[in-house]
């Protein structure tokens, strides 16, 4: 004759939040400081948004800024938000996303996110 499964105390809810509770410690350990490549294609990681160039998957251990593949910026809507004003805070992120390369003037880019975000 096989166990009766418990429900309560012990039983497969506990099982579950215990397994929930580890894979939530192990994604945050997962993380690394910095922006490194990774292959897990928002598996592991949070999704930042797919770049528009050559449609990879960012995960928030690449981060924002250029596309490991292609160069092209990948941001967050809260980030292409703010790109989109024009005012120096933008510019200021725009410096801090790029690493304050000259990937072109501020207002090419925002065209060009503009462009690719018309649905």
């Amino acid at each position: 004759m096989g166990k009766k499964q418990q429900t309560g105390k012990g039983g497969a809810t506990n099982r579950q939040n215990v397994l929930a509770a580890k894979n939530e410690i192990s994604v945050a350990d997962t993380l690394r400081k910095g922006r490194h490549e990774c292959l897990c294609q928002a598996r592991r990681h949070k999704l930042v948004l797919n770049c528009l160039g050559c449609g990879r998957i960012v995960c928030e251990q690449e981060g924002s800024g250029p596309c490991f593949t292609c160069g092209t910026l990948v941001c967050t809507r809260e980030e292409r938000e703010i790109l989109n004003r024009g005012t120096n805070k933008s510019r200021e992120l725009m410096a801090e996303l790029t690493g304050g390369a000259k990937a072109g003037s501020l207002q090419q880019i925002i065209c060009r996110l503009q462009e690719c975000h018309r649905v």
